[in-house]
């Protein structure tokens, strides 16, 4: 599913994400977000964690959206609740918005952060951590996607897109809690637009 869901999404020259928030609007094309899930896949690859977990308080950010996608397709078990210890994950990957409680992620092999500015070009991080943003910029627009489920674990329970006929047009602000929300937030990526106002 998530390949095929990806490549739909890459053939799309219009807007799939409209981002709004105290920086201003930013409207992203399909092609300009599978390509920031092709370059996660890059960077999820050489650094082949056992998960990725993600923080579940704030809201959801695009980039964060780009590397479920990529973890997905490149079989990396996605872990959203940093305080559910990954199973069996004996090096697992934390991804966190600068300024953002580091405390859930002290036991992360690696910590990816990102500055939430839509435009950011890089971030100002802590010694030893990583600066997302930059690191994931130095990867091929284009990598080859498996095609598993679109799924994560949240808070222990599973979640999981199915092919829905659900709105073309969606506004969120926050990681899809149930099946049925995930579901049409990739029915929106492939078929609308997916809006997140933060403003």
């Amino acid at each position: 599913m998530i390949a095929r869901t990806v490549e739909a999404i890459a053939h799309r020259p219009d807007p799939v994400i409209e981002w709004i928030d105290e920086y201003g609007r930013l409207e992203l094309t399909g092609r300009v977000f599978a390509n920031w899930v092709y370059k996660s896949a890059g960077l999820l690859r050489d650094t082949f964690p056992d998960a990725l977990v993600l923080n579940p308080d704030g809201p959801l950010h695009w980039r964060e959206l780009a590397c479920i996608f990529a973890a997905c397709g490149s079989d990396v078990p996605v872990i959203v609740g940093a305080e559910v210890t990954p199973p069996s994950a004996d090096s697992w990957v934390g991804m966190v918005a600068v300024g953002s409680d580091l405390s859930p992620f002290e036991d992360a092999e690696e910590l990816w952060v990102f500055d939430p500015a839509p435009l950011a070009l890089s971030t100002e991080v802590e010694s030893g951590d990583t600066d997302y943003i930059s690191a994931v910029r130095s990867y091929p627009d284009v990598a080859q996607l498996l095609d598993g489920p679109l799924e994560y674990s949240r808070f222990g329970t599973a979640v999981r897109a199915h092919s829905v006929d659900g709105p073309t047009r969606l506004a969120t602000t926050s990681v899809p809690e149930t099946d049925q929300q995930l579901s049409e937030l990739c029915h929106a990526l492939t078929y609308g637009q997916l809006t997140v106002d933060l403003s």
